[in-house]
């Protein structure tokens, strides 16, 4: 028993340590930054991150528009938004938005360029863990469409917006420190293909499931479009930016019922951040006055991190992954300038 107890105390205490240690190097957004006037779009506002940092643009006095596949979900999102920030409830919009779906993507984009006198930020933040892989109404994987397909579609179409509101307008894209540990073939990026990939080209001793190696991958791509978008925007600007947020407790893990899972999400109470502190680095990339003419680059801990993936960094692998999303997603595209 003594050990026993011995034993608790010792791994408490590394416990405690970690919490400590992790706590002390996280870094906050300390810029006092008024956006009254601007509109700042959020996609998948209506819980963790998203909702996080919808409040923070609201006690700034921006206009937000919540992006939401539920309106239900979305409605008490926003309302505890306005309770949250104590903004005006005008300031708080709610507009539904399914990234799955590229009609419902069409449609949101659509109302917003014929409503909207401008739009300030954009943030790419839904997304999708966990789900296997499964064949969309516009033939594309879920996890794919919903991460990067449909968010790659929503910032094209709102380019010309953005444009016109600038120059200073952002383009904020979520990524993951997951993304790291991708497999990504742009030859097997459509369901049956991925499927034979995973069964089939996958190397190295361990076997990544479909559905982790699905979100991966998504994250690389967040990656490599913010990359070749920053290239193309060129000095239109628009400036985008992608970022990883560290390890976050939000709802993204909820539905996976699975004994390692519930393990690691344990152990992530302890080293995890809250949504406020995991929505400091997206803070900074949206508003910070030293990222004025910054674009293209990755940010973990409200810092430039050059640590990304090799094929992030290759410029031919992220025009590639640009023009199959131009096909994918029916964009025309145009002549580079």
């Amino acid at each position: 028993m003594e050990y026993l107890t011995a034993f608790g105390i010792g791994v408490v205490t590394i416990l405690a340590v970690i919490r400590f240690y992790a706590k002390v190097t996280w870094k906050s957004f300390k810029e006092d930054v008024d956006m009254t006037g601007q509109t700042a779009i959020i996609t998948g506002a209506n819980g963790g991150l998203g909702k996080a940092l919808a409040v923070e643009f609201a006690k700034r006095n921006a206009r937000v528009i919540l992006a939401c596949r539920s309106l239900i979900r979305g409605e008490a999102a926003r309302m505890e938004i306005v309770a949250d920030s104590g903004c005006r409830e005008s300031n708080i919009v709610l507009k539904t938005l399914d990234l799955s779906s590229l009609q419902s993507v069409r449609e949101f984009a659509n109302h917003v360029v014929n409503n909207e006198e401008r739009l300030d930020i954009l943030v790419n933040n839904a997304a999708i863990f966990g789900k296997p892989i499964f064949e969309t109404k516009d033939k594309m994987d879920l996890t794919y469409q919903t991460n990067h397909f449909g968010p790659f579609l929503l910032t094209n179409l709102l380019l010309d917006l953005l444009k016109r509101s600038g120059p200073g307008s952002r383009i904020i894209n979520m990524s993951s420190f997951m993304h790291d540990m991708c497999a990504l073939d742009l030859d097997y990026l459509k369901p049956d293909d991925f499927g034979v990939f995973c069964a089939t080209k996958q190397t190295g001793r361990w076997k990544r499931k479909p559905e982790i190696l699905l979100y991966n991958n998504s994250k690389l791509m967040n990656i490599m479009f913010t990359r070749e978008l920053a290239r193309r925007l060129g000095d239109s600007g628009v400036t985008t930016n992608c970022l990883s947020p560290g390890i976050v407790r939000t709802n993204i893990l909820a539905s996976d019922k699975r004994i390692i899972v519930m393990i690691v999400m344990i152990f992530m109470l302890v080293v995890s951040k809250n949504t406020k502190e995991g929505c400091q680095t997206m803070l900074h990339c949206a508003l910070s006055r030293s990222l004025k003419s910054v674009s293209g680059k990755y940010f973990t801990n409200c810092q430039e991190d050059a640590g990304v993936h090799e094929v992030a960094q290759d410029d031919d692998a992220c025009k590639k992954l640009w023009e199959l999303s131009e096909l994918y997603t029916g964009i025309c595209a145009k002549p580079e300038q």
